[in-house]
């Protein structure tokens, strides 16, 4: 992602220079400085929350229910996979299959948290 500074500074260049030689020189795309000219700017990150599932929510769900699979979860919460899985991976939370214990009880996980 490119500063809106470098982006001004490209774009008043674009007078003197042409956009193949300006695209050579900072080692950019010819479409990349057309678009920066046509108004397309880089817009950052999104801005929006995560509106869809209560991270407390999904925490709760987590202590009462550490053994379910995410299908499981997203049932009980009304989502959908995908995001369970995206809500787990950004809380850093995973599981690990507890492979000391028997066949029986190999579904069992281990929540790891990555730490800060």
């Amino acid at each position: 992602m490119y500063s809106l500074n470098f982006i001004n500074k490209v774009l008043q260049k674009c007078k003197q220079y042409s956009i193949r030689k300006l695209a050579e020189k900072y080692d950019l795309s010819p479409q990349t400085i057309q678009n920066w000219k046509k108004g397309k700017l880089p817009t950052g990150k999104r801005a929006k929350s995560n509106t869809k599932l209560n991270k407390d929510l999904l925490l709760e769900d987590i202590r009462n229910y550490p053994d379910s699979y995410q299908y499981e979860r997203a049932e009980r919460l009304g989502v959908s996979e995908a995001c369970v899985w995206s809500n787990l991976k950004k809380l850093g939370i995973t599981y690990k299959k507890n492979s000391k214990t028997s066949k029986s009880r190999r579904r069992e996980a281990i929540i790891i948290s990555k730490k800060d």
